[in-house]
Formats: C-alpha cells, structure tokens, sequence
C-alpha cells in the first residue's frame, strides 16, 4: 500500500449478527475486531439498545447489561425492520430503521477505529448474505449520511467475499480448487471454487449448492452431514476447505463428516471468513490490481462487457461502460456526452458465455435537432440483477443555449 494509515474496514451483516475486520497498511491479512467486550466475540446480534429519555445507544455485551439494570430499552430485529421500512416507535419517539442501522455502523467503525488507533475509515466494504436493491440501497445510503462517498463504499455478496479470502490466502491454497461449509445448524451452503483460463484472462467460478439436515441429536446430524458433504463434494480433488457457520459450534463433534469433507485437504475453520474477505475484497476493488486478469463468475456478477462507440480528439474510441465480472448493483453509471453528427449510439454486450453478441442501438432520431456538438446526452446503465439491465438515454440540452426537454428513451437488456 502506497499512502500510510490507510483503514480498510469489511463488516459481515446478517439479518442475525454483525461482525467486522480491518486492513491497514503493512499488514499481511486482515484481523477480526472485538465487538462483545466481556465475551470477547468477534460478533454481535443486530439488535440495539437506546437508553431511556435520551438518544443514547449501545450495542452488544455492554447495551445488555445496561438493558438487564434497567437503564436501556431493548430493539430486536434491527435488519428486519429495515426490510419493512416502516418507522418504529421506541420511548415515545419515531426512529426511521435506517436510524438503527446506523447507530449499529456507527458502533462498528468506532470499535474498528479504536483498535486500529487510527483517527478515520478510509473505504468500507459491507458483504450481505443475499443481494436486494432495497437492502443495498439502505445500507449505501446510511453509509452516505455517515461522510462516507459512494466511490469508499464497496457492497458484496458472501459468495464473493469468499472468492477474494480464498485468492488472497495464497496460491497453494486453491490451486486445485477450493471448498466452503457454511452449516447454520439446520442446512448445509456448500461452494466449490474454481477457475479456468480463457483467452488472457482466468475465469474464477463458484457453483453453489444447499442442502437441509434435518436430523436431531449430535450423532445424527454428524451422519446426515457426511453423507451431504460425500454427496456434494463427491470425492472432488481440493487444495483446502473452509467450515464457517454456527453450526460448527452448536455441535463441537462432527468427526464423520470432518471425515468426509477433509480428508486430504488443508482444512480451516472459523466465523470471520466473510468479514475478511470484504476487507480484502475492498483493498482489490479500491487499491489492488493482482486480480486484474481474473474475471469473477459468480452469483451476483455481471457476465459481460458493455462497449460503447465514441469519438475522442477526432479518433474513434471504444468506451467500456461495464466490465464482465463487476458485482451488479456496483456496476450502475451515468455518463454523459456531448453530439456530434451522429445519429444512434450503439452499445456493444458482450458475453463471455456462449451466448450471441448483443448490438443496442439507440436512434438520436427522437431527439431535438441542433448544430452538431450542441447537445449533450445522460447515459444511465441501471442493473436490476445479473442478468437485467435497463439503459436510460436523456437530452440535457446544451446550457443557456439550448434548454433541456427532459426526453428520455428506454432500451431494456436482458443477458
């Protein structure tokens, strides 16, 4: 890392817990921030409590006890209500859920600043278990209200922060492919990660599959485990495997499926995969470059380049509006430019699976005419999903001299 003190925070935000680590510069991988101080857990439930009459809160082992002396009122479920959005009434007062969430990020950062001795964070990345635009859009906004900006702020998937945990554990630990146990308890999440070279480039890919256990008693969902991870896994070869969930600690004796999911691998397991591979995922997405050849094919990413013709200084240019393997909901721009003589756009998509270029002309027809290099265009690349896309074309006039219209044509894309 070139500048000094940088501080890169990942945090881990399930509906149940959140959990955070850090980056700074000098250090060979990121470490786990303490945030329940007399258990010394590296998570806390995404709950909080606000002590009465005033606008105080706090959070894990402390606001429990201040709630158990009777000083602090309790909120559970802070990420479902911010599912709802709905406003909640706590102490006679009307809290938007975007409040809660803040407080929660605000007591985050705090703990990771604190531990750090560092006086800011410098680019945070939050990695969510299931990617909606309506949680995304909250958590980006709340970030906002807090002075980060939108070009700090890095939102991902579990998926992906495992892929950049497992790349950045070293070569000999995925050269032959990697694997991931998340076992909650109840069902088993298992992800093979691969990769494969195309062209100049190499293909990460991740193929997800879950299972239900729905044995009871340690013995029996030991069993019903190695027979799932025999099932999956299929005697697959494997550099390493990674076991992470809270089933791992409900039930300390899992030997036969240990057994089965193990054996001949480099095994590791621990709750705080997910936090780590956002810090890292943020320190490749803001400052890295050693991924810069590999292509993400995973859950959630976009597989395809998005070219657009323009004119540069007289030369014709290609302009990569998207780049394949960019997280959708990070993947959003608005870019604007200025007419010449010509009278479509054409967008070029291009997939890196086997799948027909695409070819989006967008006719000029519809709008004003003017003289040439008198009109100035909005471009807005709008991602719904992986596989959905909606580009946005807008006249923006041409300042005093010739007033916007405000016309706007559509194209929808769908991969």
């Amino acid at each position: 890392m070139a500048e000094e003190n940088r501080l890169i925070v990942g945090m881990d935000l399930s509906n149940d817990c959140i959990q955070a680590s850090y980056l700074i510069d000098g250090m060979k991988e990121p470490e786990s921030v303490i945030l329940g101080f007399a258990s010394q857990t590296y998570h806390i439930r995404t709950e909080g409590y606000k002590k009465k009459g005033e606008n105080k809160w706090a959070f894990g082992d402390t606001g429990k006890k201040y709630f158990e002396d009777g000083e602090y009122l309790k909120i559970d479920n802070i990420m479902e209500k911010v599912a709802e959005g709905e406003p909640v009434e706590i102490d006679g007062e009307q809290y938007m859920p975007a409040d809660l969430l803040e407080c929660l990020f605000r007591f985050v950062l705090r703990e990771s600043v604190r531990v750090t001795d560092i006086e800011k964070v410098s680019k945070v990345a939050v990695c969510v278990d299931r990617f909606g635009k309506k949680l995304l859009d909250s958590i980006c906004s709340v970030l906002e209200r807090m002075s980060f900006e939108k070009e700090d702020i890095l939102l991902l998937n579990r998926t992906e922060s495992f892929v950049y945990y497992a790349l950045s554990a070293g070569e000999e630990l995925y050269k032959r492919g990697v694997g991931l146990c998340d076992f909650d308890g109840t069902k088993l999440n298992y992800s093979y990660m691969n990769y494969a070279n195309l062209e100049n480039k190499t293909i990460v890919m991740v193929d997800t599959q879950k299972a239900k256990v729905t044995a009871s008693g340690e013995k029996a969902v030991d069993a019903e485990l190695a027979g799932i991870a025999a099932r999956l896994m299929n005697n697959m070869a494997m550099s390493s495997v990674y076991l992470t969930g809270d089933g791992f600690e409900t039930y300390e004796h899992l030997d036969e499926f240990v057994k089965a999911a193990c054996n001949r691998k480099r095994a590791f397991i621990g709750q705080n995969l997910y936090a780590k591979g956002a810090a890292w995922g943020a320190f490749e997405y803001f400052y890295g470059g050693n991924f810069k050849n590999r292509v993400l094919a995973c859950e959630d990413r976009i597989l395809a380049d998005f070219d657009i013709d323009i004119v540069e200084r007289e030369k014709p240019k290609i302009y990569r509006a998207v780049r394949v393997g960019t997280n959708w909901y990070m993947a959003g721009r608005k870019l604007r430019f200025i007419v010449n003589d010509a009278k479509e756009i054409t967008i070029h998509v291009k997939p890196i699976e086997k799948k027909p270029d695409q070819d989006i002309v967008i006719s000029l027809d519809e709008f004003p005419k003017r003289p040439d290099r008198m009109t100035k265009l909005m471009m807005e690349i709008d991602f719904s999903s992986a596989s959905q896309c909606r580009l946005s074309l807008k006249d923006m006039g041409f300042g005093d001299f010739y007033k916007s219209t405000d016309k706007i044509v559509y194209r929808d894309i769908k991969l």
